[in-house]
């Protein structure tokens, strides 16, 4: 089940549910997709010198404008990368450009406290971006606290449970944050010595490289319990839509769940985007919220309106 443990010259098989990062196949799609020499050899250098997540923002960035322009938007804290983002979203083609959108727009929901955009967002990437990235560790762990915060408390320490077991090699301020908020939201001191004993058992057997049938079927188990997940969480969006407030057993909004920087940069270097909001005119605040209605159709439009009504209510005018 821990995937990511086996290195890339192992060769897991087909069935992995998340599988290792393939640098040379991503370096080979976008070289395929009009990266030049320079770019690849750039995006070489930064997986060595920091991750290849980081390498793979950084070349995305230099090789589609709209991104690039839009990241800018987002780490200048500035309310108009959401619908940058989501237009990205319902028009690009590349499958890795669609990832990386998708995680951000996630992280800037949740930025908001807005958890269920952020599942929104998260789970879409779940369904379609999974193993297109380098960014499967970093999802599941938002995903699992975006669950957390809405709450969505036994599908929050389901997925946080998952994000332990599959990603060991996850940073450590990850693993202790889902740690954290498995404890909090199971209401026990030490709820994870299960767990650890489970990854231990998973763990040798990937040293050993056994990735037999029984291996591949608790590999196959993750990925339709994850999907499970998801369906629960949309069927009692509809069941609930237009309930609002949280719940007396949601975990601590001032817990140190949520870290800044993550392996793909930080969001907002600037500040928060709800100052910012706040710090507009009306004008221009009306000019924003006309360029999401001007750019966006169907399910992006309402969630980027209501990301913006959820920045009103966050503190800004």
């Amino acid at each position: 089940m821990l995937v990511l443990a086996v290195s890339v010259a192992a060769q897991p098989p087909a069935e992995n549910p998340f599988q290792p990062f393939d640098r040379a196949a991503f370096a080979a799609a976008m070289q395929q997709a009009g990266a030049t020499d320079d770019q690849l050899a750039a995006f070489a250098k930064t997986c060595e010198a920091e991750t290849p997540a980081a390498a793979s923002e950084a070349l995305l960035r230099a090789m589609f404008a709209d991104y690039g322009a839009a990241m800018q938007q987002v780490e200048a804290s500035d309310p108009r990368a959401v619908t940058s983002l989501a237009a990205l979203v319902e028009n690009a083609k590349d499958p890795r450009l669609l990832g990386h959108a998708r995680y951000w727009l996630g992280r800037a929901f949740l930025e908001i406290d807005d958890p269920e955009g952020a599942v929104d967002f998260f789970a879409d990437f779940l369904k379609q971006s999974r193993n297109k990235t380098a960014l499967d560790d970093d999802v599941v762990f938002f995903y699992g606290t975006a669950l957390a915060r809405i709450p969505e408390r036994e599908a929050a320490v389901r997925v946080l449970q998952e994000f332990l077991q599959l990603f060991p090699q996850a940073p450590e301020r990850y693993r202790a944050s889902a740690e954290q908020l498995v404890g909090e939201l199971s209401g026990k001191i030490n709820p994870l010595h299960e767990i650890a004993d489970d990854m231990g058992g998973v763990e040798r057997r990937i040293r050993k490289t056994e990735t037999g049938e029984e291996t591949q079927q608790r590999q196959e188990d993750v990925i339709a319990q994850l999907q499970k997940i998801i369906e629960e969480v949309e069927e009692r969006e509809k069941q609930s839509s237009g309930s609002g407030g949280g719940s007396p057993n949601s975990p601590r909004k001032d817990s140190n769940l949520t870290p800044g920087a993550t392996q793909v940069g930080n969001l907002g270097k600037s500040g928060s985007v709800t100052d910012r909001w706040g710090m507009l005119k009306d004008r221009e605040r009306k000019a924003i919220e006309g360029e999401a209605e001007a750019k966006l159709s169907g399910r992006y439009k309402k969630l980027v309106q209501d990301y913006y009504r959820k920045l009103a209510q966050s503190g800004g005018k």
